[in-house]
């Protein structure tokens, strides 16, 4: 929220159903936290950022959307690979490990991650497996 409000983002949770599943607090934390910060990190001020939980037949998806410049759809299978830092994250700090560790905590879980985009910016999701 710190990071968020310092920009003037505005952070809305929405929840669809209920479930629960099972997984690592600490590491899922981290998985989920990367995925905000990045959405924080590389939004511009003054937009909005959508975080909805649905419930799937076998998994639990979170998903993250932002206003950021948006991940042009060749660069989707780079985005998890170890050290990759995308054309329009060149000019913000970071060094490319943050999502490359998300994958591997939601897998190591037996969830994964994926990216797609949506009319304003992107959209994580993680899937944590009930």
């Amino acid at each position: 929220y710190g990071k968020a409000s310092e920009k003037n983002i505005q952070v809305t949770f929405l929840n669809q159903g209920s479930s629960s599943c099972y997984f690592d607090w600490n590491w899922t934390y981290e998985a989920i936290y990367n995925i905000l910060d990045n959405a924080i990190k590389y939004s511009p001020s003054n937009t909005n950022l959508i975080v909805k939980i649905i419930s799937y037949e076998m998994y639990l998806g979170v998903e993250i959307w932002d206003e950021a410049q948006i991940i042009q759809e060749r660069e989707y299978p780079n985005i998890f690979k170890r050290f990759y830092r995308g054309n329009n994250a060149k000019k913000t700090e970071g060094v490319g490990l943050g999502m490359f560790l998300t994958k591997k905590i939601l897998e190591t879980e037996n969830g994964y991650v994926q990216i797609k985009k949506h009319p304003k910016g992107n959209k994580f999701i993680a899937y944590l497996k009930k």
